[in-house]
């Protein structure tokens, strides 16, 4: 199964790098520390954000060329995302300066996102 687990938030972030996950998952931590996600390694559709910056699970795809996206150089503007990429994706991108994050998921609405938000920050999941 194909799936993403993070957190935005050191509260949030502590507890989730308390748990116990397998060994072959990608992690994904901001060098502030306010930004983790993990997400099944397995999966071969997993396109990384700049420099641990985020990611989406699932396929993207330019709508200039149809070529297949694999890496993002840096975090993309959700508009961005939304108006020259299609596919079927959720993720989420974090942008360090601002210290805030989106969670994204492909324009049609596809594929699904759960989050929920606590006082110290927010835990998010592409499944439940």
């Amino acid at each position: 199964m194909n799936y993403f687990i993070g957190g935005f938030g050191k509260a949030v972030i502590q507890f989730l790098q308390k748990q116990v996950f397998p060994e072959n998952l990608i992690s994904c931590k901001s060098e502030d520390g306010l930004f983790y996600t993990v997400a099944d390694s397995d999966c071969l559709d997993i396109v990384k954000l700049g420099n641990n910056e985020g990611l989406l699970l699932g396929n993207v795809f330019s709508k200039e060329n149809y070529t297949r996206i694999a890496q993002f150089e840096k975090p993309i503007q959700p508009i961005t995302l939304y108006n020259n990429y299609w596919g079927r994706f959720s993720g989420v991108i974090y942008f360090p300066s601002e210290k805030i994050i989106s969670l994204v998921r492909d324009p049609l609405g596809l594929e699904t996102i759960f989050y929920t938000s606590f006082k110290d920050g927010l835990l998010f999941a592409k499944n439940l």
